[in-house]
């Protein structure tokens, strides 16, 4: 009688244990190799590794206690972090408190001294290309400010926008683009059809870019000019825009707030409609 061949246990005929079987036989270097990658590319293998380890080699309590938790240490570790790294607050109190502490380093916009503005109706158009000087209306007249607050320069330019290159300043009135020296003398001029222009900015290309209104908001355009001679290069947004209240140049698009579509539009140089960035 032929002897029956003996039955493995259904347990070593599953899939995991095959491979358990077959990975057995990997050399140890491999082996570490494919736990690697695999913790890697899956969350959930990374989450089980950690769970082992932390059975099989625990985190030693001096390196916790002496290291990680450590007044003297913790300071300089969490200090190499920035904002964007805050969850790194959440591992413990002791974290928390440090982060805290030592926030003050962080890059961020911090209240700086109050400083008071000369006078109580104004408006701001933004900084010099330099960087080093505020500019106001106030009354027809130009200022420009130091970081003290303190009128440096003035020039009298009625203006209802402003764009500012390092040589040159370009003022919107009404109907009317008018481009002027730092000195104030008119540079040159011009009057787009009689329609009420405004929001000027300029680009680094040599452009200025400006809206262009008749009076009916969901008329509203783009005009393009050369921003030395003023001479109107190219118009669009027609039929798109609906009152279009600022202009912003970055990395070499246009963008176009428009309020009554509640969104902003974004355009080539060449006036090409490239998308749309709405809110939620």
């Amino acid at each position: 009688q032929r002897l029956a061949q003996p039955r493995l246990p259904h347990t070593m005929t599953t899939p995991t244990s095959r491979y358990a079987a077959r990975l057995a036989t990997l050399p140890h270097d491999a082996l570490l190799a494919l736990a690697a990658m695999g913790c890697e590319q899956s969350a959930a293998i990374r989450t089980a590794a950690e769970a082992s380890l932390a059975v099989h080699a625990p985190f030693p309590q001096w390196a916790c206690d002496k290291v990680l938790l450590s007044a003297d240490l913790l300071p300089q570790l969490l200090g190499w972090f920035e904002l964007e790294h805050h969850s790194v607050k959440g591992v413990c109190k002791a974290w928390r408190g440090v982060w805290a502490a030592t926030l003050e380093g962080r890059r961020a916009l911090r209240p700086g001294p109050e400083l008071v503005v000369p006078w109580a109706d104004f408006c701001l158009y933004g900084a010099t290309p330099d960087g080093e000087r505020l500019m106001l209306s106030h009354e027809d007249r130009l200022h420009f400010l130091d970081r003290q607050m303190e009128s440096k320069a003035t020039v009298h330019i009625p203006a209802n926008g402003i764009a500012v290159a390092h040589d040159f300043i370009v003022a919107t009135q009404g109907s009317r683009i008018t481009r002027y020296s730092y000195s104030g003398e008119e540079l040159a001029t011009a009057s787009p059809d009689d329609n009420v222009v405004c929001c000027p900015v300029l680009s680094s290309c040599g452009l200025l870019f400006c809206v262009c209104s008749d009076g009916d908001d969901s008329h509203d355009e783009i005009i393009a000019f050369d921003s030395h001679s003023l001479q109107e290069q190219r118009r669009f947004g027609r039929g798109l825009l609906h009152f279009a209240c600022g202009l912003a140049i970055c990395g070499g698009e246009l963008y176009v707030c428009d309020c009554y579509h509640d969104c902003i539009q974004v355009f080539s140089f060449t006036g090409e409609l490239l998308r749309a960035i709405r809110g939620e």
